[in-house]
């Protein structure tokens, strides 16, 4: 069984792990939305973020590990 996290506790997760990877502009704002049984990320199109490509498409592949341990909770 995976441990439930909340929506935020997800989020700050991804946001912490890419932060080691990526220089985080404090308007990059990501989510967590339930996706059927399961959950994924959502990052909220900023044309002003350099990378911003780059940045969602990590912060998916994070989320994506993270779904495997952790579960969004009710």
């Amino acid at each position: 069984m995976k441990a439930p996290k909340t929506s935020d506790e997800l989020a700050a997760l991804v946001r912490t792990e890419l932060a080691q990877h990526h220089d985080l502009p404090p308007s990059f704002k990501l989510r967590v939305i339930r996706d059927g049984d399961s959950w994924r990320v959502h990052a909220d199109p900023d044309p002003g973020v350099p990378e911003l490509g780059v940045l969602i498409a990590h912060a998916v592949e994070i989320g994506d590990v993270l779904a495997r341990q952790y579960d969004l909770a009710q």
